[in-house]
């Protein structure tokens, strides 16, 4: 039994002297081989091949697979392909957003200043500050909430379920980052080894929800990194530029 694996659809009419050939048991020669033709409709032809080393034939309509009753084109049997390379720049796309992300987690959970705050004396202004800061971000505990409710009621996909936990996850980091360089003074100057600080990486991976937490906070947006470069300036450089310009053009008091 053969194994047609390819579908060929011809299109086209007889001349108006010999429609009644339409009718009759036609094939589709490709190559040297013949295969039986179906009529999908009037005017439309389908049949289905077998596999074929890669390289140019003849294909054509015929009665008795030699003579052919249509145009003799050119088709043309292709290498497979194994791997779809759409699925390999996704693949490699979601692998660079992943280092970004993993270098933002590193910053944010390797430079802690608890240790500082404990160890010091917190002004008065600071912790003024710092309340004003959490009463603002005070949302952003919610969201727990929120995404525990979508999981039970299985209202998203679970794909989207997992970004979210990790950018809730991040969030709340960042809030607690910011918040004890509220409390400490500091003005936020590390760097990774790459020379990007935590707004920039922010900018790079499109997090826009940062923006308002490091204006919040009184750290400034125009940090520069390694390389003299702002969170403004990586994210035009992604293509991200109007909608920074957007949220950093609103108040966000």
């Amino acid at each position: 039994m053969s194994l047609y694996i390819l579908q060929i659809l011809v299109t086209g009419y007889f001349h108006s002297n010999y429609q009644h050939l339409a009718k009759f048991n036609l094939v589709c020669v490709c190559g040297d081989v013949s295969f039986p033709v179906e009529i999908v409709q009037v005017g439309v032809y389908r049949c289905w091949v077998a596999p074929h080393s890669p390289g140019l034939v003849n294909i054509y309509l015929s009665f008795d697979g030699h003579k052919p009753i249509s145009h003799v084109v050119n088709f043309e049997y292709r290498t497979p392909i194994l791997h779809d390379p759409t699925a390999a720049m996704e693949e490699e796309y979601n692998w660079n957003e992943f280092r970004l992300q993993m270098r933002l987690a590193h910053l944010l959970f390797s430079t802690d200043k608890t240790l500082d705050i404990f160890s010091s004396t917190v002004s008065p202004n600071a912790v003024k500050e710092a309340r004003k800061f959490s009463f603002k971000t005070s949302f952003i505990s919610k969201s727990w909430q929120y995404l525990m409710k979508s999981i039970d009621d299985k209202t998203t996909p679970f794909p989207q379920v997992k970004d979210s936990l990790f950018e809730i996850a991040l969030k709340n980091k960042l809030k607690e980052w910011l918040l004890e360089r509220i409390v400490t003074g500091s003005k936020s100057t590390e760097f990774d080894a790459q020379g990007q600080g935590v707004i920039h990486l922010c900018a790079i991976l499109g997090y826009n929800w940062s923006i308002s937490l490091f204006s919040w906070s009184g750290l400034s947006l125009d940090f520069r990194d390694k390389f003299g470069w702002t969170a403004l300036h990586w994210a035009s450089y992604y293509g991200m530029y109007d909608t920074w310009i957007l949220y950093l053009s609103e108040p966000l008091a």
